[in-house]
């Protein structure tokens, strides 16, 4: 009677009997189901192990602190998604290229990470040789933080170009009107005209409250044409407040220029820890393949056994089926 024949038949107890029979008649079957993966899984570790090998280097970089204002914590992120995003940039890789000799395309498995949220990076290299990995390394965290600093120092460069032509703008601009009013502005100036008409305002004042019309007339008029020129000076000292605002907008440049001037000649002379060219992945990546392929094999030795076992049981069958067919003699 099969399991399926005593399932049917709704005798559990036969069902089990069935069952580990059919386990003990396994016999020597059963070790199909150790021999066959592990031999598929030795195999594939062999392979893994006596194929190419890999040699990595690494070189861990301490950003500079920042300066300026702002959280130090959203500075130093900036600072690292700025070296991340240049570390393999074409530009970066090209110039290692040619400085170190390593063609471009090996460049493609420089790898960078972080230290958690320090400002502790670590650049990686690896290739199949153990020849330059340690220099490739160093020189991708040099030229890129040299890239980076560089790139600072051009930005500030032109925001203090652009900020001298303002100033200059404003200045020429301050110089024609000043010629055209034929005045020439100064605070003291502006301040001697503020007074003189005040005491014209006063005069003219007194002169009207006492009768003395024509007095007062002429002296309304002298504080207008002091008015007049009193808006003629507020005017330039408009005028002469951009150039002040130009020139505050110089200095301001001038010390982003200082400061990125600065990160550069500090790019240069950063210490970098730079590790031994050592082989990776060789047995971890065996160990997975033996794991993967281990399985694999169990699973098709699992497989082969049911097979195996299945055509026993059906040549069984029929030896017992043949006997009772035959006519009696």
């Amino acid at each position: 009677m099969s399991p399926s024949a005593a399932a049917l038949r709704g005798d559990p107890e036969g069902l089990s009997v069935e069952i580990r029979e059919w386990i003990r008649s396994l016999g020597d079957r059963a070790r199909l189901l150790v021999i066959i993966p592990l031999a598929a899984g030795s195999l594939a570790a062999l392979v893994t192990l006596i194929g190419p090998t890999s040699f990595q280097a690494s070189a861990t970089l301490i950003l500079p602190e920042a300066s300026g204002s702002g959280s130090i914590t959203g500075q130093t992120a900036q600072r690292v998604a700025d070296f991340s995003a240049a570390v393999r940039s074409d530009g970066v890789l090209s110039a290692v290229s040619r400085s170190t000799g390593v063609p471009r395309g090996e460049l493609d498995t420089v790898a960078i990470s972080r230290a958690g949220s320090s400002g502790v990076i670590v650049v990686s290299y690896t290739s199949s040789s153990d020849d330059d990995v340690s220099k490739v390394a160093d020189e991708v965290t040099r030229t890129t933080l040299a890239v980076i600093a560089q790139a600072r120092v051009d930005a500030a460069q032109a925001g203090l170009d652009a900020a001298i032509a303002g100033v200059e703008t404003a200045d020429e601009t301050l110089i024609a009107e000043q010629e055209d009013l034929g005045v020439t502005y100064s605070p003291a100036a502006l301040e001697a005209l503020q007074r003189q008409a005040q005491k014209f305002s006063n005069t003219a004042d007194r002169l009207a409250s006492e009768g003395q019309v024509e007095e007062a007339a002429a002296a309304q008029r002298r504080l207008d044409a002091k008015q007049n020129r009193i808006n003629e000076m507020l005017q330039l000292r408009s005028l002469f407040d951009r150039v002040q605002a130009a020139n505050q907008v110089v200095f301001s440049e001038q010390a982003v220029l200082f400061d990125a001037q600065g990160s550069l000649q500090a790019a240069e002379t950063v210490t970098i820890q730079v590790s031994e060219p050592q082989r990776v992945g060789t047995l971890q990546e065996a160990a997975r393949r033996f794991v993967f392929v281990a399985a694999i094999g169990f699973l098709l030795a699992l497989a082969l056994v049911l097979l195996l076992q299945l055509m026993d049981r059906r040549r069984a069958a029929e030896d017992e089926v043949g006997p009772r067919r035959r006519p009696a003699a």
